[in-house]
């Protein structure tokens, strides 16, 4: 019992904290162990009120918000993932963010947001999603314009885009989900897909994009191969300060040609850049002299500070996900949201009438 009042007090002072990023929109709370049920239950069992609840489902939250209201999807207090979603109007869903027992000062439940899938329809332009798990095979769906994927994990599916369809971006993501052609990113339709912005993201899957002019893919680590054809494959004027961590990771940008466009980038094997066109990519064989060596599962693609191998980018920034000349761009450790975050909390007994009770919490301000 008391394990979840403190998680009560917790969500309640996150809500609060929230007013800050979205101050004309309404803040709605779900929580998949609310006793939410529309009528007599308004998620009173961690703080909802008639005026405020607690939804139980996503789809719940959903049907309650008006355009551009945000939705803060608590951790799963339970093995059962958040079910899918598809989303009609703009909103902005946040979760708690992913890796939370390996990075410190990062959540003071430990609970990851996991939701099976999300898919944005004609209508929701403008959403964003930010700190999400996303499990299910399905993955996410992106069919319309102006949609953004900022701070997520994919271990189920990839993302997957429609055609014709602009203003995409893909930003700090964790990315280790596929899609069925082996993807952490594909499309149904590759023609008309227009201002595909893909930065700062750690690839544990193949990037192959055969059919689309991505605008931007600057910064990211690519570290998996993939056993037949390209792991990495697109058209860019961009495709700068990224890192190929692994040697039998084979490119095919711009179909081969070196240029400008392809510069700055730091590979593992001689096949994957031209290292002497006067292009700026870097040649690192020995990729332990340029990473760091111990690590949570996302922090191990940190750079080491101050060694010959750290190569600046061409904003003079470090190269890879947590580079980039805005500090806000750049990756975040366990997907947290640009917001305050709470990590520690403690109260000293219980409350009574005449003292209250007095809390203490711990938090910092994530970029």
């Amino acid at each position: 019992m008391k394990t979840q009042k403190l998680l009560s007090i917790t969500s309640i002072l996150l809500a609060v904290l929230f007013n800050h990023y979205s101050a004309n929109a309404t803040i709605r709370r779900v929580n998949n162990s609310s006793n939410f049920n529309g009528s007599t239950l308004w998620g009173d069992n961690f703080g909802g009120t008639f005026a405020n609840p607690v939804y139980k489902t996503l789809q719940e939250g959903v049907n309650a918000s008006v355009n551009f209201d945000t939705l803060y999807l608590e951790g799963c207090a339970s093995s059962q993932n958040y079910n899918g979603v598809t989303l009609t109007k703009p909103l902005t869903i946040i979760g708690e963010g992913y890796f939370l027992n390996q990075n410190e000062n990062v959540s003071v439940s430990k609970l990851e947001t996991q939701l099976y899938d999300i898919t944005f329809n004609n209508g929701s332009q403008q959403s964003q999603l930010l700190g999400v798990t996303i499990t299910g095979t399905n993955g996410i769906k992106i069919n319309t314009s102006s949609i953004t994927i900022r701070r997520c994990k994919t271990s189920g599916g990839g993302i997957l885009m429609s055609n014709s369809i602009t203003d995409i971006n893909i930003i700090q993501c964790y990315l280790s989900g596929a899609l069925l052609s082996g993807a952490a990113i594909g499309y149904s339709v590759g023609f008309g897909i227009v201002g595909l912005y893909i930065n700062n993201n750690i690839f544990k899957a193949p990037l192959k994009l055969a059919n689309i002019n991505v605008a931007e893919c600057r910064n990211n680590v690519f570290d998996y191969v993939q056993l037949t054809g390209s792991s990495i494959e697109m058209n860019s004027n961009n495709f700068k300060n990224n890192i190929i961590k692994d040697a039998s990771i084979t490119l095919n940008i711009n179909n081969g040609l070196p240029s400008s466009s392809v510069s700055f980038n730091t590979g593992s094997s001689n096949a994957q850049f031209d290292y002497s066109g006067g292009y700026n990519n870097q040649l690192v064989p020995n990729m332990t002299t340029l990473f760091v060596a111990n690590g949570s599962t996302d922090g191990l693609y940190q750079l080491q500070s101050g060694v010959i191998n750290n190569y600046a980018g061409d904003d003079s920034t470090d190269r890879g996900a947590f580079g980039g000349s805005s500090v806000t761009n750049r990756y975040t450790l366990s997907g947290l949201a640009s917001i305050p975050v709470i990590y520690d909390i403690f109260t000293s007994g219980t409350a009574t009438q005449q003292s209250g009770l007095d809390v203490t919490i711990k938090a910092r301000t994530i970029k």
